[in-house]
């Protein structure tokens, strides 16, 4: 008998580049992950965040529900990291040391934001979608209100530090 695993067969579909009206349904926190940097080797706190789209949806089951789509990112809040940007920019604003400090990003689940999606192609060929920015939501579009995911499990928290390599 064989232990090696089938092909995959998915049929995934990434959604489509461009700005959507979006929610932000997931956070998960990754743990520490090994990366490569150009400083070499390091072990970054990562997080995973995800937005539903209503605008666009997907067949699950035979049923339509909203698309999703996911982003990594370091958790930091330092100057130069890719989370405080794309905070920052859904705030309007540059973040103050206090508003750092008392930063709790659980806050932003149910939240509605515009997010900007580019597609890239993996190393192997797989073209999958990127959240290269998150803003607010235009004045004067239709107002969107917070709301609760209609996902389970809407938010996830791991206690868990195991790196990636483990």
């Amino acid at each position: 008998m064989s232990l090696k695993p089938p092909p995959p067969t998915s049929s995934y579909t990434p959604i489509s580049a461009g700005s959507h009206a979006a929610y932000l349904f997931s956070l998960v926190d990754m743990g520490t992950q090994e990366e490569m940097t150009n400083w070499g080797l390091k072990q970054l706190p990562k997080i995973r965040v995800g937005f539903e789209v209503p605008g666009e949806t997907v067949e699950i089951d035979g049923n339509p529900v909203p698309a999703t789509v996911f982003q990594e990112y370091t958790n930091s809040l330092g100057k130069k990291a890719t989370w405080r940007h794309h905070i920052e920019s859904w705030g309007g604003q540059p973040m103050t040391q206090a508003q750092i400090d008392a930063f709790d990003p659980m806050k932003l689940i149910g939240k509605k934001c515009m997010i900007s999606v580019i597609h890239k192609t993996s190393k192997t060929g797989n073209v999958y979608a990127v959240v290269d920015n998150i803003s607010q939501i235009p004045k004067g579009m239709q107002e969107m209100p917070d709301r609760k995911s209609t996902r389970l499990n809407s938010s996830h928290v791991s206690e868990s530090r195991m790196p990636s390599s483990a």
